[in-house]
């Protein structure tokens, strides 16, 4: 556009001229020669200094629509989409991150290689942050090694993570500029549209504070920016990411922990408990993972992996002749009334050669549904209201056709669960710490333990007792008629490599 200004430019000033000459020649002949050659040689020094203003005039648009040496956005229309995405994102009512990124000591890279080598990397850095970042998203270089990324249009806060991660990874293999290989890490900081600030202002410099947080952690790291009440979202926003990597298998951690019959002194079962080895935040116990998982709608794809890996183990156990009667695996109540999970459940059944009575499904609340895994006040009320009884009773039936035995997790006094249990073919009614902590001193807790045992023998079911933590609450429990029990002073939770070693000892 420049270009054609200026030589439509060159034109008219050709007329003019000839026009001059034409006008004096009539007039002045010797003088309108003289001027004609005064104008044009004021002319070629007029079109110098006009080249010399279009080359200003061009670098400075370029530099505002990309950056020269990485070919990113140029800062000023990446900041015109920023106030553009705020706008947007108050009408559709969606979140936006912004997201710096600092090469860490890359003022020691330019000192080493000089700056021509420098800005060779920045452009290579820059070609794998393109790739990273959807079509919708933005980049730009906002200061020397300072890059800023846009991430539009997110419908879960976590779809940040997922990218980031994505840069990490691009960004660890070396560069190979010239005839060098360079390894290069980054730190990122980060702040999310509205959650920390509703202008433009406000979310860069947030950002950027996020950033010198990052780099306090020595290099190649992330931080979101944080208040004091948003330090446990961020914890969630990293951990449903992880939910939705392949790495997860590796960090999960099975153990089993032993159901005892007291009265006969054999183990009636192994319950199975998966807990989390997180990188970040250590030891994630079950009812945690549970509650993210449920949140990803990653339950079915983590119960598939662990039921086939129990069923694998419990197979071994009895190769190495040690036989508890079944397996203990927790389902929630979505689960349940879901035909597919039941479906898959039957095929590694089938597909093990597992016995299907070697199974035992404990059933425990959605906390979709408003229950808690361990609220003996919620669960099965929670529990039965959440789905119709039409879809848990063909659930059921399909259980019981499969011959798998099923046990209730909690267990409360009100009519509707006292109804569907009578109705549902429930085999076990499992009782947790919380009922029974104050035996034996407890009067009021010993008659309902009665009641429980009374209401379960009438509608054929056993009692399984869990927590039991002392001498005397086993001997009372065992005089009230209960013979299953679990707790620490029966057996502790074992990781996988340690069941065969302590259980065939402790039945020998």
């Amino acid at each position: 556009m420049e270009l054609v200004i200026f030589i439509m430019g060159i034109f008219a000033l050709m007329f003019y001229l000839v026009y001059l000459y034409i006008r004096d020649q009539r007039h002045h002949p010797s003088q309108s020669l003289s001027l004609l050659k005064l104008e044009l040689s004021e002319s070629k020094a007029s079109e110098q200094r006009l080249r010399e203003e279009l080359n200003i005039l061009k670098n400075s648009i370029q530099q505002t629509f990309v950056d020269p040496v990485t070919n990113l956005l140029g800062w000023p229309i990446f900041k015109d989409r920023l106030m553009q995405n705020i706008k947007e994102n108050v009408r559709n009512q969606l979140s936006f991150s912004i997201v710096y990124i600092d090469i860490d000591n890359f003022k020691m890279i330019n000192n080493a290689f000089g700056y021509e080598m420098g800005d060779l990397i920045l452009k290579a850095v820059a070609e794998r942050l393109q790739a990273c970042i959807r079509q919708v998203d933005s980049a730009t270089r906002y200061a020397k090694d300072t890059f800023v990324l846009l991430l539009a249009q997110l419908t879960k806060a976590e779809m940040t993570v997922f990218i980031i991660q994505r840069i990490l990874q691009a960004l660890a293999p070396p560069f190979q500029i010239k005839e060098h290989e360079i390894y290069l890490t980054v730190s990122m900081g980060i702040s999310v549209y509205p959650m920390d600030g509703e202008d433009t202002e406000i979310l860069l410099r947030n950002a950027e504070q996020a950033l010198l947080l990052a780099k306090e952690k020595q290099g190649n790291d992330y931080q979101f920016y944080q208040t004091t009440h948003q330090l446990g979202s961020q914890r969630e926003l990293i951990l449903y990411a992880h939910l939705n990597q392949e790495s997860l298998f590796q960090e999960l951690k099975v153990y089993y922990q032993p159901i005892k019959n007291v009265v006969t002194d054999n183990i009636f079962g192994m319950e199975i408990l998966l807990h989390w080895q997180h990188p970040e935040f250590g030891l994630i116990k079950q009812e945690e993972l549970f509650e993210h998982a449920i949140k990803q709608r990653r339950l079915n794809v983590i119960s598939e992996w662990l039921l086939r890996r129990s069923i694998q183990q419990f197979i071994h156990w009895r190769s190495f002749g040690f036989f508890p009667d079944c397996l203990a695996f927790s389902i929630t109540i979505n689960q349940l009334e879901n035909s597919h999970f039941i479906y898959s459940l039957s095929q590694i059944l089938q597909e093990l050669q597992c016995k299907p009575e070697w199974l035992l499904l404990k059933i425990v609340g959605s906390l979709s549904s408003g229950g808690h895994l361990n609220d003996p006040n919620s669960m099965i009320t929670s529990t039965f209201t959440a789905v119709s009884s039409d879809v848990l009773e063909k659930s059921f039936n399909m259980l019981k056709y499969l011959r798998i035995k099923m046990a209730v997790a909690e267990f409360d006094s009100s009519a509707l669960s006292l109804r569907q249990l009578r109705v549902f073919p429930v085999h076990y009614l499992m009782l947790s710490q919380l009922f029974i902590e104050d035996m034996p001193t407890h009067p009021q807790t010993v008659e309902l333990i009665k009641a429980v045992i009374s209401f379960a023998t009438a509608l054929s079911m056993q009692i399984i007792v869990q927590g039991v933590g002392s001498e005397q609450q086993l001997l009372t429990l065992k005089s009230l008629g209960c013979a299953l029990m679990q707790g620490k002073l029966l057996g502790d939770p074992l990781p996988e490599n340690e069941v065969i070693t302590k259980m065939t000892v402790a039945t020998v």
